[in-house]
């Protein structure tokens, strides 16, 4: 672990009552040299974004998760591993306790690296946690923006920023206020194929900011279904709708299909599952027999032609339900891969990046504990 270079710590900039704070992470040379946050290269490109999206920098609140630079300009110099992070956590703990007793520390070190393995910021810094939820209370912003993995790590107790980017949150403060992780500009100069994204991501950030709340829709999904649930959905919502998104989830080496999901309109769906780690023999269905039917079920939903189905690369799906159990799917009409594809050939095509920009769905493959392939088994 190394010390800071600077022993003044980079001042925070920007009116009390901004409607957007800023989170970045540590001052470089630049920021350290003129005390302002957000200088040199990094400064140029978020200014960039800034005005791209109609927003004034000189409007916005400023901070960063520590206010010190280190000798390599590198945050993990300010972390240890996490045994020794562990053993340093109980010789800081009773003056955090002292200092900041309203912030609600565990009795053991919890925190998880801050998005490099191994490195979890060593506890003489954590301070900066409830110094950094004031900033925040007494500004009192429609919305945080923090930027980059350490940023995340201390706002919204995440990380992984290539998942959550563009995907509004609440941060970890009591009051939680509205977040919108983004993509570091200096990791963005590093890799430039980022940059378009990062531009629409402040596009709606701008709009966030115009208001503390902000909407969720309204979805009911059903995901352990029976037969007959199954069939009145069919009959409820699949018959009468104009399209309906149709995916599967797969185990490709097992050539196992795992789940088949249809959606009728942006508020239900079914889920048709064959796959379930909680059952013994790993089979949703209780019976090959009732199993059969889940499957006939799913050969009616994708042959229904007047319904027109919305895939996403869907020539893998549709490929897998032919190969694999000689389902002809009818009315394939979009494929928001190829769609995404053809209107933004610079940007990524994964739904995740498609939901970060076009929805205010959460960040949802976070949303689920993953299983592998050897649970399934």
């Amino acid at each position: 672990m190394f010390e800071p270079v600077n022993k003044k710590p980079v001042p925070p900039i920007g009116p009390k009552n901004a409607k957007i704070v800023i989170v970045g992470e540590a001052p470089a040379r630049a920021e350290v040299d003129k005390m302002i946050p957000f200088q040199g290269g990094a400064g140029k490109e978020l200014n960039s974004w800034l005005e791209h999206a109609g927003l004034r920098r000189q409007d916005i609140y400023i901070t960063n998760l520590l206010p010190w630079r280190s000798p390599r300009n590198k945050i993990v110099d300010f972390c240890v591993k996490k045994r020794e992070a562990e053993e340093a956590y109980q010789e800081y703990l009773p003056s955090l306790r002292e200092q900041y007793p309203d912030f609600p520390w565990p009795e053991k070190y919890t925190w998880k690296h801050i998005g490099q393995a191994g490195a979890y910021l060593h506890p003489k810094y954590l301070y900066r946690l409830p110094e950094l939820r004031d900033e925040i209370l007494r500004v009192n912003p429609n919305l945080v923006i923090p930027m980059g993995n350490a940023a995340c790590w201390g706002t919204i107790g995440q990380t992984g920023i290539s998942k959550i980017r563009g995907t509004v949150t609440w941060t970890e403060n009591p009051e939680g206020y509205k977040a919108l992780p983004i993509t570091h500009p200096m990791a963005v100069l590093r890799n430039y194929s980022d940059r378009p994204i990062c531009l629409l991501h402040t596009q709606k950030a701008e709009k966030e900011s115009h208001e503390p709340g902000f909407y969720r829709p309204e979805r009911h999904i059903l995901i352990d279904p029976t037969l007959e649930e199954i069939e009145d959905f069919y009959h409820t919502y699949f018959k009468k709708a104009k399209y309906c998104g149709l995916d599967i989830e797969t185990i490709p080496h097992r050539q196992i299909i795992t789940m088949v999901g249809f959606s009728a309109d942006e508020t239900h769906a079914v889920v048709v599952p064959f796959a379930d780690s909680r059952q013994p023999d790993g089979s949703y269905w209780t019976t090959p027999e009732t199993e059969r039917q889940a499957w006939e079920w799913v050969k009616t939903f994708c042959q229904e032609a007047a319904v027109e189905k919305v895939l996403q690369n869907g020539l893998y799906d549709l490929f897998w339900l032919w190969e694999q159990f000689g389902i002809t799917t009818r009315g394939n009409v979009h494929d928001t891969l190829i769609l995404s594809r053809s209107l933004q050939p610079e940007l990524p095509a994964d739904l995740g990046t498609q939901g970060s920009m076009f929805t205010n769905e959460p960040a949802w493959k976070l949303m689920r504990k993953k299983k592998s392939a050897k649970e399934l088994e």
